[in-house]
């Protein structure tokens, strides 16, 4: 337990290498294997439907993208993809399950950085905080989605997914107060906002 609570204030508030470490470590033991989709689960997960809506034909940034799924399980019609995760093993992994598709291979790339730090290359369709917000130190959120609008191709929008809005309602407030959604799904106790 005491385990499990220093894991959890080091991946929020740690340094980008302490993060690391406790990041790489869970990637390195599967914990967040499962977190892999099976292709009944992607078609019933509604954020592809709005990278669809939001994506198609454009860019996609996922902050925080993990072993990369979003980017082997999305519809292969986007233009560009560029996955940033703090954990150098989840990218080693999102690179090796890239290689056996090959024809995503030329348009996505993954970038090992802390997401709370991380300025983006270029402008973007889509920049995606799937299960990732959270993570960031909150006195930062705000910064951090003004910079990311500031690098958002004209019609772009942030789609921010929480599994938790009760949970993470300081999270929700700002988005609501500061950001102007154009829309919003809430299933059970996630949201996802759009803005």
């Amino acid at each position: 337990m005491i385990r499990k609570i220093i894991s959890a204030i080091i991946k929020r508030w740690g340094s980008t290498s302490a993060k690391e470490l406790v990041w790489d470590s869970e990637y390195r033991v599967g914990k967040w294997d499962f977190a892999n989709g099976r292709p009944s689960d992607v078609a019933r997960d509604p954020i592809y439907g709005f990278l669809e809506t939001y994506g198609a034909g454009g860019s996609v940034l996922d902050l925080g993208c993990g072993d990369g799924m979003t980017a082997l399980e999305m519809k292969n019609n986007f233009e560009e993809y560029v996955g940033v995760d703090v954990s150098g093993v989840a990218i080693a992994k999102a690179r090796v399950a890239l290689t056996e598709e090959a024809d995503r291979a030329g348009r996505v790339r993954f970038i090992a950085s802390d997401i709370s730090t991380f300025e983006p290359p270029s402008n973007f369709s889509v920049i995606l905080f799937r299960e990732s917000i959270y993570y960031v130190p909150q006195h930062r959120i705000r910064a951090m989605l003004r910079c990311c609008c500031a690098h958002l191709l004209p019609g772009g929008v942030l789609i921010v997914r929480l599994c938790d809005r009760h949970r993470y309602r300081s999270i929700v407030s700002i988005l609501e107060l500061d950001f102007n959604g154009i829309e919003k799904f809430a299933a059970l106790d996630s949201l996802m906002s759009i803005f």
